[in-house]
């Protein structure tokens, strides 16, 4: 057993000393941090790992521990949406995923969910029963298909290939489960025409949802060691500008097909939004549970006893804060929660509104001055009492965001 694994379980053993939140968790999200094999350009948490190990199980088993121990303490009534991700959830197969759904029922009978995804890959999606999973609450899969074209899912380190991608889709549409793809931009040797084909597909298959995410290398990745070292003279990680054009391309393309960019990567037909990841840009309390899970809460100081526990130490003042494996790795004050929420909105097409910038503003009091700074910069617009990004913002993101951090720096 690798080291890696090892630490996993250990971790995974241990249970969350669980903060109560105020207002209370709108959305769950899981982590299975497990998958068939590493793609080449991934940075995640997750381990490669047979589907026959006994680590799975007891990964399982100590995840809904940590669900029951949620549950106990009434954080699970309010939840709106679930979300099993990775990784790759598709992998743990039918029996377990069954098990999970079955578990998870119990856990959520007082909550009403209107959306439970399930993160898939075409290889082990294709394995599933969806009916059977349908019947036990799940409404949608998030699909990782990330390219239609062979050679490009090679590069990739994809272990599926397009025509596993089209057998997974025309089975998840054939089951009703709501379906969203995700397909990846600015792969070295990928061509504007290849994009295109990808974008025809989406048009072709009909589909309701989609994410769009121009490729990011982190050092060290399998990926960007070979691009460094030149292993393939052929091989160049496109520019900006490139990746400009395929966001550009994609935009224009979906939006004449009937899917609106409504946040900086996702683009969707009216009403097919994703209501988890809303409740994430909305600034809304989430729960995530699992190794390398991040949640969202606003913590009472009132409901802590004074003394540190699992790293949380009272707090003299409600603040937000994410927490990861039982430690607190970001601690936000009130201006730097409400710097977040600022820059959460300017993740979504619609941007903010006249009144939530009033509410942002008592934390904030420059936030309206900085905006209109972005304004003449040509990075948003104000129109109709919103600020809203331009197409010159989404496609320069971060010049948005940090200047809104600025406010608290």
């Amino acid at each position: 057993m690798s080291q890696n694994l090892q630490a996993l379980e250990t971790e995974s053993k241990k249970l969350h000393e669980i903060p109560t939140s105020n207002p209370p968790y709108q959305a769950l999200y899981l982590h299975i941090p497990f998958c068939a094999a590493r793609c080449s350009y991934c940075d995640f948490v997750t381990e490669a790992i047979t589907t026959d190990s006994a680590a799975i199980d007891r990964y399982l088993d100590d995840l809904l521990a940590d669900v029951r121990e949620a549950f106990d303490q009434g954080l699970l009534n309010d939840l709106k949406t679930v979300y099993v991700g990775g990784g790759t959830p598709s992998h743990l197969g039918q029996d377990r995923i069954l098990f999970l759904l079955q578990e998870l029922r119990g856990y959520l009978k007082d909550a009403k969910i209107k959306e439970f995804t399930l993160e898939a890959n075409p290889d082990s999606l294709v394995k599933l029963d969806l009916p059977a999973l349908k019947k036990l609450g799940l409404t949608r899969i998030s699909l990782g298909v990330q390219s239609f074209d062979d050679l490009e899912l090679e590069i990739l380190g994809r272990i599926h290939d397009a025509r596993e991608a089209l057998e997974a889709i025309y089975q998840i549409q054939a089951s009703g489960l709501d379906l969203s793809i995700d397909l990846i931009c600015g792969i070295p040797g990928q061509s504007l025409d290849s994009w295109l084909n990808s974008l025809q597909q989406v048009e072709e298959l009909m589909l309701d949802h989609i994410s769009i995410y121009p490729l990011s290398l982190e050092e060290l990745t399998p990926l960007a060691v070979q691009l460094e070292e030149g292993a393939d003279e052929f091989l160049e990680l496109p520019d900006d500008d490139e990746q400009a054009a395929d966001m550009l391309l994609s935009e224009s393309f979906l939006g004449r097909i009937g899917l609106k960019r409504y946040e900086i990567s996702s683009y969707s037909r009216p009403g097919h939004e994703s209501k988890h990841n809303m409740i994430y840009w909305t600034g809304q309390p989430y729960l995530g549970l699992g190794k390398g899970a991040v949640s969202m809460a606003m913590l009472d100081a009132c409901n802590l006893t004074g003394e540190v526990k699992n790293g949380l130490s009272s707090l003299s003042q409600p603040v937000r804060i994410r927490f990861q494996e039982r430690e607190i790795v970001d601690e936000l004050d009130s201006e730097e929660a409400a710097a977040e929420d600022l820059m959460m909105r300017m993740r979504l097409a619609d941007g903010i509104s006249e009144e939530e910038l009033r509410h942002l503003s008592s934390k904030l009091p420059k936030a309206r001055q900085s905006l209109d700074k972005l304004v003449k910069e040509g990075l948003l617009e104000y129109q109709h009492k919103r600020y809203r990004p331009t197409q010159r913002g989404w496609l320069m993101g971060n010049c948005i965001f940090e200047t809104i951090w600025d406010l608290v720096s």
